[in-house]
């Protein structure tokens, strides 16, 4: 009880939100212990909810539900967890009707730490050699949050939430997206559900068994328990992206009915049109807090699975090389390698990477000093391939790859329209010359020049560049050793 006096006492109310409070029309309070109350008259009820336990009301804004994307090709069925043809751009969920009403049960509050000035990681998980990816089609993604049968029918339910359950409604108008990581033997290793509304944005992670893994150590998170789960939760306020203005991010994580979850929201969904600035950070806490009270009650645990084995594994093969030859042995790769080591060049690494409708990549690389010279070569192998998916440049257009036309980060110095690949554009095999080769020499920090480009073939076999320490004219000559294979 003291914890929740301290709570209250921390709580405000902006003038504007306490003046809509009292334009509530006013009516006499139900006398049960369940409470109702129409969408339209809750927002100006969010300050109030976060940290309040029992019957409570989620705060559901009445801004219009965002317009839903293009729909989705037709796509073949596939049995859940096998691959499918679902359109990776997700749906948009759907919320309940404009002025229904609802009963909530108890509201858990949850207690976020402020480590605004934490140093934060951006680092990527490593995954062991086979695992692979399968986009969830709606239905999939809805079956994690209502059960083995999905979503109830109105007529059999009492309420209709729209597409998520009671708690989850505010996920209302986002584009979701989901896929289920899978280890090389099909097991299922995490799940991975994203939301899209605006700037606003959420990850929900879930493993079995386990919180899903992280490369940032988190130090100084408040524990709260919510039913009968601890839940480790902060927050951080800061221009996450850039753009002058501060995002909140509030984050949470837990182990409840056996499968760990990390949630992360950034603001919460533009859902209150018109609030003030310092009412964004309540705002965010309680779109997580609702997330962590569903997720943590008995009747909310996800159920996965419908997706916990996938149906289909695709063949898989990693192999590394000490030498030039063994991998000019791969017949397919080969006349896209160069045909000897260059000279002065010493320690060698060679691998091929392979995964069935995937990636089909095999890269050379020999190092010295502060210089490398790589090549990689990418065999067409999907339409989910990387490396075939990069535009060309058009080489009657030197603003979109010559170095010589810049001076300073490309950040600053490129145009933004021709940003995004500057680094390393790919150019397509029948544009290439020692001039083009020319346009890309950058000068390196550490001396010397580095040259950073692809060429796609006319099969769609795309070879990358990365040379330094060796001149215009060798780098040339392992591009035209390639033209005519």
């Amino acid at each position: 009880m003291n914890a929740y006096r301290n709570w209250m006492d921390r709580q405000t109310l902006s003038p504007a939100a306490h003046r809509r409070l009292l334009e509530l029309e006013g009516q006499k309070p139900d006398r049960g212990r369940k409470k109702t109350m129409t969408l339209g008259a809750l927002a100006a009820c969010a300050a109030l909810l976060v940290g309040v336990g029992g019957y409570a009301l989620l705060p559901h804004g009445s801004a219009p539900v965002a317009a839903a994307p293009d729909p989705p090709a037709a796509a073949s069925p596939a049995a859940p967890g096998g691959q499918t043809g679902g359109d990776p751009r997700g749906f948009t969920a759907v919320g309940p009707e404009e002025g229904a009403k609802f009963m909530f049960p108890a509201i858990f509050s949850v207690d976020y730490a402020d480590l605004s000035g934490q140093a934060e990681v951006d680092a990527s998980i490593a995954r062991s050699p086979g695992s692979f990816d399968v986009e969830l089609e709606r239905d999939d993604i809805l079956k994690v949050f209502w059960g083995p049968e999905g979503k109830p029918e109105p007529e059999h339910f009492k309420m209709d939430t729209g597409d998520f359950p009671l708690f989850l409604m505010e996920w209302a108008g986002y584009t979701i997206r989901g896929a289920a990581l899978y280890d090389e033997t099909g097991a299922l290793w995490q799940l991975n559900i994203y939301g899209e509304k605006g700037e606003d944005s959420f990850t929900l992670l879930a493993a079995p068994g386990h919180v899903p893994p992280t490369c940032i150590a988190q130090q100084g998170a408040h524990v709260t328990r919510v039913v009968d789960t601890d839940v480790s939760a902060w927050y951080r306020s800061y221009d996450r992206d850039g753009d002058g203005a501060v995002e909140q991010v509030v984050t949470c994580e837990f182990l409840a009915h056996g499968v760990g979850v990390r949630f992360e929201n950034v603001g919460s969904g533009g859902t209150r049109a018109g609030v003030e600035e310092a009412n964004k950070l309540g705002d965010a806490q309680l779109f997580n807090a609702m997330v962590v009270n569903h997720l943590c009650r008995r009747d909310g645990a996800l159920y996965l699975d419908h997706i916990a084995q996938a149906q289909h594994i695709p063949a898989w093969e990693e192999k590394t090389f000490d030498a030039l030859a063994q991998a000019r042995a791969e017949a397919a790769f080969a006349p896209y390698l160069p045909q000897e080591a260059p000279a002065g060049f010493g320690d060698f690494t060679g691998r091929l990477s392979y995964q069935e409708g995937d990636h089909r990549r095999l890269s050379v690389r020999w190092h010295r000093g502060y210089d490398d010279v790589a090549v990689a070569v990418c065999l067409p192998e999907g339409p989910a391939d990387e490396a075939q998916s990069r535009t060309p440049v058009d080489v009657a257009v030197p603003a979109s790859y010559d170095w010589r036309l810049y001076g300073g980060p490309i950040c600053d110095a490129v145009p933004e329209e021709y940003q995004a690949d500057f680094y390393q554009p790919t150019f397509r095999a029948r544009d290439m010359s020692l001039e083009v080769v020319l346009a890309r020499a950058d000068g390196k920090d550490t001396g010397g020049t580095a040259y950073r480009f692809r060429v796609l073939h006319p099969d769609g076999t795309v070879v990358e560049y990365d040379c330094s320490g060796v001149d215009a004219g060798y780098v040339w000559g392992l591009v035209e050793d390639t033209l005519h294979p």
